[in-house]
């Protein structure tokens, strides 16, 4: 009974929220879809949203790149180096660091486990995944952009250091280390 009135609750924020904010104006849908090879000298992230839900907010470290929404697929360009990935859907985060290498494409599949509420997890995919995966939903998710009207705010660096303390805590333990090795060891594609 409890977990259905959570439900039911949760459902109602998201409506107020989705009406207050006016979800699918923070991006703008793009009819073409793009060719996804990252740009000279730099790497390419590439996240699949194959289900529903409210805006989620993706940054780059502290920089807001944009978001998805039901059934999208968002990219961004990323300089080599060690960076966080941080998804916002207001009701949780998640995060995952790659060591970007120029030249490569990065995929993250932007997943929903079994909740009451809405909980979005964000986890790598394998080259061959995120082509199949890309391929089954060609024709059911659109490619979307940060609308310029709209951009959210960067995130905060103390923020970031905290979020950043928390990764390394989860890293550290031991029922997490086959995902934390997949994030460390992720080659890109």
């Amino acid at each position: 009974m409890q977990k259905l009135q959570r439900f039911w609750r949760g459902l109602v924020v998201l409506s107020l929220i989705c009406l207050t904010t006016g979800c699918t104006s923070m991006l703008v849908h793009e009819t073409q879809w793009p060719d996804y090879r990252p740009p000279a000298e730099k790497a390419l992230c590439v996240v699949v949203r194959d289900f529903g839900g409210p805006f989620t907010a993706f940054y780059l470290d502290t920089e807001y790149v944009g978001g998805t929404e039901s059934h999208t697929v968002l990219s961004f360009p990323v300089s080599p180096g060690e960076h966080f990935i941080y998804s916002d859907s207001r009701f949780n985060r998640s995060l995952v660091k790659f060591n970007f290498r120029a030249g490569k494409t990065y995929y993250l599949r932007q997943a929903i486990p079994f909740s009451p509420v809405f909980i979005s997890v964000i986890s790598p995919l394998t080259g061959s995944e995120a082509a199949t995966l890309l391929q089954k939903e060609k024709d059911n998710v659109e490619w979307v952009k940060p609308n310029p009207a709209k951009l959210l705010s960067n995130l905060d660096a103390d923020r970031m250091d905290d979020f950043r303390k928390d990764y390394e805590e989860w890293g550290a333990k031991a029922e997490n280390a086959d995902s934390y090795k997949i994030e460390k060891e992720y080659p890109g594609y």
